[in-house]
């Protein structure tokens, strides 16, 4: 393949849009908020040939925890 493009949905279930192409086989989506379900499908295309979409995956990157120390007085 020339390239791919990832498809990004809120649900399995929605329609899914265009995050992004990549002519590597890595792509990082910045766009997304933590706490929050994406899913999506990968495309692979050479010149004006798509493949089908690749089986959905979905996952979510969860909040960022930060634990204090305990100061004693």
């Amino acid at each position: 393949p020339t390239g791919y493009r990832i498809l990004r949905s809120s649900s399995i279930s929605v329609t899914y849009e265009l995050a992004g192409e990549s002519a590597a086989e890595r792509f990082t989506d910045t766009l997304v908020k933590r706490g929050q379900t994406y899913c999506y499908q990968v495309q692979a295309y050479s010149g004006n040939t798509l493949s089908p979409t690749s089986a959905p995956v979905c996952g979510e990157l969860p909040f960022t925890k930060i634990y204090l120390p305990l100061m004693l007085k």
